[in-house]
């Protein structure tokens, strides 16, 4: 038996690490996404027939808070729902400077079994296009999985004296304005989806109180933002339990119909405020 580590040919552990992924083109717009939205055009046709009403979004602007790591199905549900239901929607993240910038799906399986990454170019800057613009929108959407905690990063980590120093780093960075500027807004919705509540441990003032749903592995971050937790009815899906506290929608899942579910309760939302 001959060395493997000196082999021409890699033993089925090594094969393992080499893997080929499938790329798809980018797209600008997340509506474009080659991911299955059945589930989201179901949504659209029960909104509509709940409320007897085709477009009721009409003249309404929502903004989608992503980074890296998103899921696609979730991005993809946003444009669909939101647009079909005759909303605007826009897609906007830290742009670093930069005009456009490239953002990447979130990977699921193992090494034999990879879903393709998708890609995402968005031109809307959080600081530049959002923050100065968000009264123009009705809702503000910070998204699943873990692109709140990849906005959260800060540079000043390797050059903070004190705690007190990082404190303010965070309070002062893109997302922390943003979530600062969206909390203190009396009229606009906010919307977090399953991990989504690492946006608010930029500012946890803002989170104290609140009752939300939100992904289990987040209960350590919930409790130091002293964050109440959601009740969930008997015998319903994990995936779907929403909770809607004022102008606050939360969910427990961005996948398995989760994102539709805090979408229905979005639209809910927004229309009970302006009877």
């Amino acid at each position: 038996m001959g060395d493997p580590l000196n082999s021409n040919e890699p033993s089925k552990s090594r094969q393992r690490r080499y893997v080929t992924f499938r790329s798809y083109a980018p797209v600008s717009d997340p509506i474009d996404l080659n991911v299955d939205d059945s589930r989201a055009i179901a949504c659209v046709a029960q909104i509509q027939q709940d409320l007897g009403c085709e477009l009721p979004l009409v003249g309404k602007r929502f903004v989608v808070i992503l980074e890296s790591l998103f899921v696609a199905e979730e991005q993809k549900a946003y444009a669909r729902v939101l647009r079909s239901l005759g909303g605007l929607v826009d897609f906007a993240s830290k742009l670093w400077g930069n005009k456009e910038m490239r953002i990447t799906s979130h990977v699921e399986g193992n090494w034999n079994q990879l879903n393709a990454a998708h890609t995402i170019a968005l031109t809307k800057d959080i600081a530049k296009d959002v923050i100065p613009q968000l009264a123009r929108y009705s809702a503000i959407i910070f998204s699943a999985n873990y692109t709140m905690k990849r906005l959260s990063w800060l540079a000043e980590i390797s050059t903070a004296k004190d705690s007190e120093e990082l404190r303010e780093a965070r309070q002062n960075s893109d997302l922390g304005l943003l979530v600062d500027a969206a909390m203190r807004n009396e009229r606009l919705v906010k919307a977090f989806n399953c991990h989504a509540i690492w946006a608010l441990m930029t500012q946890p003032e803002h989170a104290q109180g609140i009752t939300m749903a939100f992904n289990g592995v987040m209960a350590p971050e919930a409790d130091a933002l002293r964050i109440e937790v959601a009740p969930n009815p008997d015998g319903q899906d994990i995936h779907l339990h929403t909770h809607v506290d004022g102008k606050v929608v939360s969910s427990a899942a961005g996948v398995n119909g989760g994102t539709e579910a805090l979408l229905r309760s979005l639209v809910r939302t927004i229309l009970a405020s302006e009877r």
